[in-house]
């Protein structure tokens, strides 16, 4: 069963679980599939947010102990940056709590729905729900390609800090020497400028890697919302077809009794110009 994948232990998802169990026994085991991966989606997306919000911490502290040296003005830009991106990723985490709750709402009136008022109402519910949790990942897309372009720029502008800080011969040890006054020391060029840096830089372009698939993955999940909205719509789409069907013959048969109409009354008048001419 599909809801034998999710996590039991969890009590946000028993209604869930109960939600996937039940379409499948209705025959949409490929819907089921589908919303359950919506569900593992918005829960990976978080957790990962996490982990980067808080790499993105290490590599402001990382980068704050190059501020007593040069290139000053270059590192306090990047994290300025950096900072910024925080803020950034703190909003698309919110965003996706927002899509995490709007689901298990939309779980547990469907459930509601079923109990009370029968399965011919619950499309109905779901459709709605899947409506603004689409909208909600649609928007999170957009700033997750937003996110990428400032992580890519961060990386460049971390590994020009290094190219930096390697022509002055400088390294972390030595930054933290000089700011407490005490007298640099020699070290190995494996440990000045880039490859400090390097160091500082790998988090960033692990996860560059990272939100280049959360993209693809995206899309995957965009295409499945789209997939499941037009199974709970189809009988929707099917009457509305139906209904457009039936006014374009309403409306051509009209057309023909009006076009009757019109042949009769020319027939008419045709009739009294020939008596008015005889009298």
């Amino acid at each position: 069963m599909a809801g034998e994948q999710l996590n039991k232990e969890s009590k946000d998802l028993e209604e869930f679980q109960i939600l996937m169990d039940w379409m499948e026994q209705q025959g949409r085991t490929e819907t089921a599939q589908d919303l359950l991966q919506v569900a593992k989606y918005l829960e990976e997306m978080q957790t990962q947010l996490s982990v980067m919000t808080k790499e993105l911490q290490e590599v402001k502290q990382q980068l704050s102990q190059f501020q007593q040296e040069q290139p000053r003005q270059q590192v306090a830009d990047t994290i300025q940056e950096v900072s910024s991106l925080q803020n950034m990723m703190k909003n698309i985490s919110e965003k996706i709590s927002t899509g995490k709750e709007q689901l298990k709402n939309t779980v547990a009136k469907a459930i509601t729905t079923v109990r009370e008022k029968g399965k011919e109402e619950i499309n109905q519910v779901l459709q709605k729900g899947i409506s603004k949790i689409k909208s909600i990942v649609e928007n999170n897309r957009e700033k997750i390609a937003i996110t990428l372009d400032k992580y890519e720029k961060i990386a460049k502008k971390i590994d020009a800090i290094g190219e930096e800080l390697k022509q002055v011969g400088t390294s972390i040890r030595n930054v933290g020497r000089l700011a407490t006054g005490k007298d640099a020391k020699e070290v190995s060029k494996e440990k000045q400028g880039i490859g400090i840096t390097r160091g500082i830089n790998q988090p960033i372009k692990k996860h560059i890697v990272s939100l280049q698939q959360k993209l693809e993955r995206t899309d995957s999940i965009l295409e499945k919302l789209d997939r499941i909205s037009n199974d709970l719509g189809t009988g929707k789409e099917e009457k509305q077809e139906q209904r457009v069907s039936m006014q374009e013959k309403l409306s051509q048969k009209k057309e023909v009794v009006e076009q009757k109409k019109s042949a009769k009354q020319m027939e008419k008048n045709k009739g009294k110009q020939q008596e008015t001419c005889l009298s």
